[in-house]
């Protein structure tokens, strides 16, 4: 990795996020905009903060970190064959997708630890 390309880079990282839920269905919710060095996706973390909550139910209990180029000739993060290899930095925007099966009024999703880069 180019050591200037990893300095330059501005990664996404969160303490904490709340998401209020007010729908059933599939959602998407964008966490930050960031850059990574050459392109290279080398961290992605996402924590619940309370594993089992009681007000609030997702297919598969699963929150799923994604990542997305914003360069205009940028490639899908699936694999490092898939995307390969940029010079300098990428710049990206972060995303949390789940899928609420039931929610009681007021409830909010509460994650944690949440960092690209």
């Amino acid at each position: 990795m180019d050591s200037s390309a990893k300095q330059t880079a501005s990664p996404i990282r969160l303490a904490s996020l709340s998401i209020p839920i007010d729908r059933t269905g599939e959602q998407e919710v964008v966490i930050g905009e960031g850059s990574i060095p050459n392109g290279v996706w080398s961290v992605g973390t996402v924590e619940f903060a309370d594993p089992w909550p009681d007000d609030i139910a997702l297919r598969d209990a699963n929150v799923t970190l994604e990542v997305r180029s914003l360069e205009p000739d940028g490639k899908p993060f699936e694999n490092m064959y898939v995307h390969g290899w940029r010079d300098g930095v990428e710049r990206v925007r972060a995303i949390v997708r789940f899928d609420v099966l039931w929610f009681r009024p007021g409830a909010t999703l509460e994650l944690r630890n949440v960092s690209v880069g």
